[in-house]
This record gives C-alpha cells, structure tokens and sequence, in this order.
C-alpha cells in the first residue's frame, strides 16, 4: 500500500486517535494540507471557509481543536458546528457557502 494510502479509507482517515499515527500533530498536518487542496481560492480574495462539526466520541474535542489549528494556520476560516452528524456538516457548509466541510 502506498504511504499516501495508508491513513484513507473508503469513509476518509481512520485510525486510532492519539496514537500514531493519528496524533495532534499529523492531525494538524492533514488540516494543513487539505486546506491548500480543498480551501481553493475563493473570488474577491476572500478567506476559505470550512464548517468542522465532531461526533460524540471522546477524542472529538481533541481532534477538533488540531483540525481548527491546522486549517486556521493555514488561511482558512473555521466554523465550528459542535457535535453533528456528517450529512448536517454537509448541509450547513452549503447553506454557509463554506469550500468544504470536515
């Protein structure tokens, strides 16, 4: 398996939270690299925007907190959501007129 693939599975990154690979930091690395991917360049040179909503397990808050540092290091303007499920993540990035939603 490539080393890019190893981290992506059919329903995005999976691993174990704060073990390795899945630590704050490759967390806040991925955000980095996501946010030059996804983010884009918005028109009128304007900030992207990215809605971050987390489910209920106990490493949300610690994942949300890396995901913001990263994408906010990164230029991007996060929108937290709080506890959600994905298809409402999905919902309000449209309604927001977010680049994308994690």
């Amino acid at each position: 398996m490539s080393e890019k693939r190893q981290f992506f599975g059919t329903d995005g990154v999976r691993a174990v939270a704060n073990r390795h690979p899945m630590t704050p930091e490759f967390v806040m690395r991925l955000a980095q690299a996501a946010a030059v991917v996804l983010g884009g360049k918005p028109e009128g040179g304007e900030r992207p925007k990215v809605v971050l909503g987390r489910d209920t397990r106990a490493s949300g808050e610690m994942l949300e907190s890396a995901l913001a540092a990263g994408l906010n290091s990164a230029g991007v303007d996060v929108i937290l959501a709080g506890q959600l499920p994905t298809p409402a993540v999905a919902m309000l990035s449209a309604q927001l007129g977010a680049n994308f939603g994690v």
